[in-house]
């Protein structure tokens, strides 16, 4: 299964599987207006690069493949997205998500299956 890459391999971005988002919604709704410090919040969940994705994905799939053809547009895409994002959710209502990177891509192989169009985009 080959599959293609548009940023170097080290890029890391943040991501989050969208049960976390949910959860994170329902959460922030139903808080204490007390206990917020804010109306509006930046959620975060885990963060990773293509490369530690592809290493993941190769305990599920063994013939997983990956070839990186950067592109200067993404790349430079990537490279500006900010990292540090607001803590004051955990710090508000206790925000934690739940999917990090080997649950979410446990999930999305179980949900989708290996040989799903998702798993094989590129």
């Amino acid at each position: 299964m080959a599959n293609l890459s548009y940023l170097k391999p080290s890029t890391r971005l943040p991501m989050m599987y969208i049960d976390d988002g949910l959860r994170a919604t329902l959460e922030v709704m139903e808080a204490p207006a007390e206990s917020l410090s804010m109306r509006t919040y930046n959620i975060n969940a885990t963060s990773f690069c293509s490369e530690e994705l592809a290493q993941e994905v190769l305990k599920h799939i063994l013939e997983f493949q990956i070839t990186y053809n950067v592109d200067s547009v993404p790349q430079a895409t990537a490279d500006s997205w900010p990292m540090n994002f607001d803590s004051n959710a955990r710090k508000d209502w206790g925000w934690k998500h739940h999917f990090d990177l080997p649950e979410l891509v446990t999930t999305m192989l179980n949900v989708h299956g290996p040989d799903s169009r998702v798993a094989q985009a590129n």
